[in-house]
């Protein structure tokens, strides 16, 4: 699950959807909990990290 959640936020980062990271995080803190939660919330912010760093 949590390859699924890097690519997730790194569409989340790219710009190209008509929300927000904030709603991604909000649905990920919904769904999952505790160490499940935090893995995935961490391969989420990874993935908002790489396509940020690329952009410079």
């Amino acid at each position: 699950m949590a390859a699924n959640m890097v690519l997730t936020g790194a569409l989340s980062a790219s710009g190209l959807l008509p929300f927000d990271s904030g709603r991604f995080a909000g649905v990920i803190d919904r769904l999952f909990a505790g160490e499940v939660r935090d893995l995935n919330m961490r391969a989420f912010q990874k993935g908002m990290e790489a396509v940020t760093a690329c952009r410079g």
